[in-house]
């Protein structure tokens, strides 16, 4: 091989680690860009759309036997501020299933509420995406109000998902049927009036929420 074709093949060599280097230095610069441009944005809500009902202890049990569901056991913590969160349309709290923690904070909207929910790795309001929500809501030194208690067998259909919960808090129990629609884009109560019709139901308006069933039996205490 001569010196000439060796120097040559040695140069495109050369130019092609050059090219390679300059296209990881391109996508890190891009990279940092991104980073940057979404800084201090909080994260896209979920938009969730969801019909409660409240039903007595002997219908809870037909449901369990009717529908193939699956039980889990849910604690939620729920906390709030002064002025009080119900002030500005939101909600929080901090669900415990297993050894999971999920932070959720709802919004209020004329039709549903708009979601923003996470896994955490402990149980503090220390992550980012928390503080970011915080500051955008102005959320100061959340207070700690107590738990409620869920066992919620949960069966996924073809438009929602349909809920069963038996829940406890502050020395009360009550039973409701929930269902939770896959698209908030469609708002079809179909299946749902289904399973009141097959029940002999009647919805005209949703229950109220399991927080504000807490809130208002912390005045009963």
């Amino acid at each position: 091989m001569s010196l000439l074709l060796l120097n040559s093949m040695l140069l495109l060599y050369f130019i092609s680690f050059l090219f390679f280097i300059s296209k990881l230095l391109l996508k890190g610069n891009n990279d940092i860009m991104e980073t940057c441009k979404h800084k201090g944005k909080i994260m896209k809500p979920f938009v969730e759309i969801e019909y409660k009902l409240m039903i007595n202890e002997d219908l809870y049990h037909r449901l369990l036997e009717d529908y193939p569901l699956k039980t889990t056991k849910q604690v939620n913590h729920y906390f709030d501020t002064i002025p009080s969160l119900k002030e500005k349309g939101l909600a929080m709290r901090i669900r415990v299933i297993h050894d999971d923690y999920i932070f959720t904070l709802k919004e209020k909207l004329d039709v549903g509420h708009n979601e923003y929910e996470f896994k955490l790795h402990e149980f503090n309001f220390n992550d980012v995406r928390i503080q970011e929500l915080f500051q955008h809501f102005q959320i100061n030194d959340p207070k700690y109000l107590g738990f409620l208690v869920t066992y919620r067998s949960e069966l996924e259909m073809k438009e929602g998902i349909l809920c069963v919960d038996f829940n406890q808090y502050n020395g009360m129990e009550d039973y409701e049927l929930e269902y939770e629609l896959k698209d908030s884009h469609n708002e079809s109560m179909e299946e749902f009036l289904e399973i009141l019709d097959k029940y002999q139901l009647n919805f005209h308006e949703n229950a109220p929420s399991k927080i504000k069933r807490f809130m208002h039996s912390l005045k009963l205490k």
